[in-house]
């Protein structure tokens, strides 16, 4: 889920400047299989960022979900800082983040729109279908 961002996912800033960093924070939950209900994640996966520019995506962060609900040190939550550095094109573009699987979870990605700046439907990718699948949303 995304909690905040600096550009994107309903910021209301939409361009970004190639060398300026920018910061995304959110969480991670999972679809508890015993309860039916989404619960914060208890073991810390890697996130990453990327701009999709003319149907190409470029990498431009990534980080751990091991912070708490306050940027400290814990589980589940992540932020993200970023930056456009020269490999990316000028022009439109989108952005997206992915948490990739780990031992215990499959992983997931959200992704913007382009027309709108808004985040589209969440697609969830399940790695192993013993894994609990996370769940990639914004708030």
């Amino acid at each position: 889920m995304i909690d905040w961002s600096e550009v994107g996912f309903n910021s209301g800033q939409n361009a970004i400047q190639r060398g300026s960093q920018f910061t995304i924070k959110g969480h991670i939950e999972y679809l508890d299989p015993n309860t039916a209900s989404w619960r914060l994640i208890g073991a810390p996966m890697d996130t990453e960022v990327y701009v999709k520019v003319d149907g190409i995506e470029y990498k431009v962060g990534s980080g751990s979900s091991d912070k708490d609900s306050n940027g400290n040190p814990g589980t589940g939550y992540f932020i993200v800082t970023s930056m456009i550095g020269g490999d990316v094109p000028a022009g439109a573009g989108q952005l997206k983040v992915k948490v990739l699987a780990n031992m215990l979870y499959a992983g997931s990605e959200i992704e913007e729109t382009q027309m709108q700046g808004m985040p589209a439907k969440p697609k969830q990718e399940s790695v192993l279908a013993s894994k609990p699948k996370v769940k990639a949303r914004t708030k």
